[in-house]
């Protein structure tokens, strides 16, 4: 978008967030906060996908590598 960029300290505090430890934290905190961003990143539905599994209730929370 032009004229309207994330600020250095806001890509920062996403690129060094804590891996969430529960599938509240997924969703709550990273996934929430990397949404506002969604506008500046190229096929973000397709790169958060992975993470959308833990907003299903029951479902179990087990990071790996492929999120």
């Amino acid at each position: 978008m032009e004229g309207c960029s994330p600020t250095d300290d806001n890509v920062r505090a996403i690129l060094h967030f804590p891996v969430p430890n529960s599938s509240k934290a997924a969703h709550s905190f990273f996934l929430q906060m990397i949404g506002f961003y969604r506008k500046f990143i190229p096929s973000f539905a397709q790169i958060s996908s992975p993470l959308n599994k833990f907003t299903r209730k029951g479902f179990p929370f087990i990071w790996t590598e492929v999120e």
